[in-house]
């Protein structure tokens, strides 16, 4: 697909009418599957939820069928749907009388529905202050990376979400409070820790059992279809098991939970790069969608910066930093600056320097572009670079 577009025309719906141009060339044929949607977020630099709003039309039109644990497969007579809408009249839209159309974006007006939101969230242990005053808001159908150093308050703001942990302030989880209502949170929240705790005695065959029988929302098929992506054995007992599959069954069980908040704490601690991969593209392709929210924290950035829709960085208790990952990549850039420029880039106030090899290179924030280009190479920079910036602005860890 052309990697270029028209910035006059939302780019989900320029994705959606790609590859509808591709079923009608039979590049696309019935029955092939379409690129994940990381792979598309990953290739083409875009947000998924853009992938994901593209996909959904196309779901909607009946072009493409979503298979649950496979991902989107373009659908028998999808070629003939597209030419009917082609042929629409003049000023029409080209997909009118296929199907209704969910509304792809939030209307005017209306507002975003909190998943999340907290005031003054304070927690003491002793005399340390593991929080320090934490405000934020998570809107659904959102994927937040909450990313801080060790001991930064990660692990005890996630227990305080889920009501694990008594806290000072507002706190406000699915219109519940999560200390006081914990039982009926966790109809609708789903967890997954850093460290996968199942009983060792048990086989795996009667776990999906016991799943099925404890939570009205446990999908025996769904986990069935992760499972299936692993070579878990359904009578071994998870005492059997290496610590990679252990992670890989407990990662099966919670991501088959009809969930509304799924809140991930180094979910893939323990995995190797394959499975680390495969259980990020799950997450996306089978697991999220606009209505659900995912909260995730992990010190392997770099794998999960093309699957975020926002982050947030946490030091010393306190939210420090949070953007949505459009702004993101509109506000930062970095340079690998010639060596005769490195005086004129210096005066344009960059907010980190590094070296790399001998050159120089230089962080922005909402820097011109066009300025910059003139003073070496210009690219994208990582949210572990800007995060990296912000700490040791503000005087590094503790």
């Amino acid at each position: 697909m052309d990697r270029q577009w028209d910035d006059s025309k939302p780019i989900y719906r320029q994705l959606r009418d790609r590859v509808v141009a591709m079923i009608l060339e039979g590049v696309l044929n019935e029955g092939d599957p379409l690129p994940s949607v990381r792979t598309v977020a990953t290739d083409y630099r875009l947000n998924p939820l853009t992938v994901l709003k593209a996909y959904q039309e196309l779901v909607d039109e009946q072009l493409v069928e979503m298979k649950r644990g496979r991902g989107m497969f373009v659908n028998a007579g999808a070629r003939e749907v597209s030419r009917r809408g082609m042929a629409a009249a003049p000023g029409e839209d080209a997909t009118a009388g296929v199907v209704p159309k969910a509304p792809s974006e939030t209307a005017p007006g209306e507002a975003l529905m909190a998943v999340i939101e907290a005031r003054g969230i304070r927690k003491v242990f002793g005399t340390t202050v593991a929080l320090d005053g934490i405000d934020l808001r998570i809107d659904e159908g959102r994927i937040v990376g909450l990313i801080g150093p060790n001991g930064a308050g990660k692990t005890t703001a996630l227990n305080a979400i889920l009501g694990l942990t008594p806290y000072e302030g507002q706190l406000n989880v699915l219109g519940r409070d999560p200390w006081t209502a914990r039982s009926e949170l966790m109809r609708d929240v789903a967890f997954i820790a850093d460290v996968a705790v199942l009983p060792r005695w048990i086989r795996v065959s009667h776990l999906l059992e016991y799943a099925g029988g404890v939570h009205p929302r446990f999908d025996g098929a769904k986990a069935e279809g992760f499972l299936a992506k692993t070579t878990i054995k359904r009578k071994s007992k998870v005492r059997e098991l290496s610590k990679g599959m252990v992670a890989q069954l407990h990662l099966a069980l919670v991501m088959a939970v009809d969930a509304k908040l799924l809140v991930l704490d180094e979910p893939t601690l323990g995995l190797d790069i394959l499975y680390r991969k495969q259980f990020y593209d799950s997450l996306l392709n089978d697991y999220f969608d606009q209505t659900r929210t995912i909260l995730v924290t992990t010190h392997q950035v770099e794998e999960i910066e093309d699957v975020l829709t926002d982050v947030l960085f946490i030091n010393r208790g306190r939210i420090v930093f949070g953007c949505s990952m459009e702004q993101f990549e509109a506000r930062y850039l970095e340079v690998a600056v010639n060596p005769d420029r490195v005086a004129a880039a210096r005066a344009l106030r960059p907010i980190y320097e590094r070296q790399v090899f001998g050159r120089t290179i230089l962080l922005f924030d909402s820097a011109d572009r066009t300025q910059l280009a003139a003073l070496g190479e210009v690219r994208k920079t990582s949210i572990a670079d800007v995060f990296v910036a912000v700490i040791e602005a503000q005087g590094g860890t503790q």
